[in-house]
């Protein structure tokens, strides 16, 4: 299910989050209760970047973890559209977990610079709600970033 139908319609955070929280009334599926939703997005909408909407530089800094055999497996060009802003949020054990990795170190953490404009507050808003521990943010284009760093990850496996 769709919770915002179009960001472009907002012209501030003010409107969006009053358009969202009047649709979080019936949808709020990573949430105890309407309300714990509410109590999240308003942290959401109040807190600064890196975690939250609020004072988004013109130029954002993100993050995206990899499983790939090796560097040489990455497609530069399209990397993916869910990105990490703050990595010291994460569970990281968890995380890997989420995504397979685990049980292997084929793992690369890719560090770009986007425009605020790539990314899809929408989607990022949406996915929070159904997600709200991955912290995760969505671009709209998977190509309009620059690559800043890759960095090969050593996963060390928790007993």
């Amino acid at each position: 299910m769709k919770i915002i139908e179009s960001f472009t319609s907002f012209t501030n955070l003010k409107n969006l989050k009053k358009w969202t929280f009047n649709k979080i009334k019936k949808y709020y599926e990573g949430f105890n209760s309407p309300e714990d939703a509410e109590d999240y997005l308003n942290w959401f909408f109040e807190t600064d970047f890196s975690d939250g909407l609020s004072n988004i530089p013109n130029e954002v800094i993100l993050y995206r973890y990899l499983n790939v055999k090796s560097k040489k497996n990455i497609n530069f060009e399209k990397l993916g559209t869910h990105f990490l802003s703050n990595l010291k949020n994460m569970n990281m054990n968890y995380f890997f977990m989420m995504i397979d990795v685990i049980n292997d170190n084929n793992l690369y953490l890719v560090t770009i610079k986007t425009s605020k404009e790539n990314i899809d507050f929408k989607e990022t808003i949406e996915n929070r709600i159904k997600f709200p521990d991955e912290y995760e943010w969505t671009l709209y284009d998977d190509y309009k970033y620059e690559i800043i760093n890759i960095k090969k990850e050593i996963i060390k496996k928790s007993r």
